[in-house]
């Protein structure tokens, strides 16, 4: 009997001893390319992921990430490994290499990716995004700008019919790049100074910037000529009138009336008017046309109207002895020296071409000048008398 335990005891060490040993002889298998790896993808925020491979022993595995950015700790309970990137504070797409090992057989390797999306930018300097002093007659504008996104430009609904785009924006992405902006300002005819509003706009991200426009409105009144001159019969005269802002035309002067106003182009118009004959037993006489806008004071134009007789005599009389002369002094403002002289009664007094009268005999006679196109004529009347000594011996013959 005790034979037989020893015996059996001595089979189950060798079964035992067996066992071990088939152990011992089975080799480890690496279950590392079983594994599915995918790449992960961020934004270019702090942020964290996992990767779950359920009823996976992770124990005999470690991972290291090629960037420092990036970090990956393997959670063996879980049976998951945790991924963890900082925020991307640059312009530029980044990405990490992650390497997983098998720390029993460490020839067996696998390798993923993350990738971190680039820091979003749409950079203007500030020195482009306020353009003031725009001149009246419009310019254009150019804002350069930094992105590594695509981007719009937005005109606001209030400035488009004076703000518009030239040059397209050239959209960037991934790498910051330099592209440019180019916004026409057209003519300022709102007759006030205004502001608009344009706005480079990133659909893909929260990214917009304002660019703001004033433009000047600077009034103009030029007037041509400043004087005007005609002669006594008056007629129509013209006034070239460049202004880029409403104004009221009036005569000071009852002789001088609006006659009518035709405009060339947008800004300028010529103004005509009439001015009545002139009458008047003088050298002539001066009135005044105004041109003003109420709001711009500094802008009035006063045009002087200058209406001259073509010919005329200083003197309204003239006295001459019998057998006498006097030269009468004739101006003329004809732009011809060719007149006719005429004496309304030769009897009593003579007149010659160059305007001398001569006494004939006692009385008064009017002496009238025409120029030679006999539109205009002007006289002077002439007393003759007699002779000092003449009178002495008519006095005494009468005694």
């Amino acid at each position: 009997m005790k034979t037989i335990k020893l015996l059996g005891l001595f089979l189950a060490s060798v079964i035992v001893g067996l066992g071990f040993s088939g152990c011992k002889e089975d080799a480890y298998e690496s279950r590392i390319k079983e594994l599915i790896l995918n790449d992960l993808s961020f934004s270019y925020h702090a942020n964290s992921d996992t990767l779950t491979f359920r009823h996976e022993d992770l124990s005999h595995y470690a991972i290291k990430s090629s960037g420092t950015w990036c970090q990956a700790k393997i959670m063996k309970e879980s049976s998951q490994i945790g991924i963890y990137v900082d925020d991307n504070e640059t312009y530029d797409q980044r990405m990490a290499i992650l390497t997983l090992t098998d720390m029993v057989d460490t020839t067996k390797t696998r390798t993923f990716n993350v990738i971190q999306a680039q820091l979003d930018a749409l950079l203007i300097e500030d020195e482009f995004t306020h353009f003031t002093g725009i001149p009246t007659d419009g310019r254009q504008v150019t804002i350069p700008v930094k992105s590594n996104v695509p981007y719009s430009v937005v005109i606001d609904e209030n400035s488009q019919d004076w703000i518009s785009q030239v040059l397209a924006a050239e959209a960037k992405t991934r790498a910051l790049k330099d592209s440019t902006i180019v916004l026409d300002i057209a003519k300022n005819e709102s007759r006030a100074e205004r502001t608009g509003y344009a706005y480079i706009v990133s659909e893909d991200t929260d990214k917009k910037v304002k660019i703001t426009i004033s433009q000047v409105f600077e009034a103009k009144l030029d007037v041509n000529p400043l004087t005007l001159t005609l002669d006594e019969l008056g007629g129509i005269v013209k006034l070239t009138v460049k202004s880029n802002i409403d104004y009221d035309v009036y005569s000071q002067t009852d002789w001088i009336s609006k006659s009518s106003t035709k405009e060339e182009n947008d800004t300028t118009t010529i103004e005509s008017f009439k001015v009545e004959p002139f009458t008047e037993s003088k050298k002539g006489r001066t009135g005044y046309i105004i041109i003003e806008n109420a709001g711009w004071d500094d802008l009035q134009k006063k045009i002087k109207v200058i209406q001259n007789r073509a010919l005329y005599i200083e003197k309204s009389e003239v006295s001459v002895n019998v057998g006498g002369t006097a030269k009468i002094e004739l101006v003329n403002n004809t732009g011809d020296d060719n007149v006719t002289w005429e004496s309304s009664n030769s009897r009593v007094a003579t007149v010659t071409s160059d305007g001398t009268a001569e006494g004939v005999s006692e009385g008064s006679a009017t002496l009238t000048v025409t120029s030679s196109d006999s539109e205009h004529t002007y006289s002077v009347k002439v007393v003759v008398k007699k002779a000092a000594e003449e009178e002495t011996k008519d006095e005494s013959a009468n005694k």
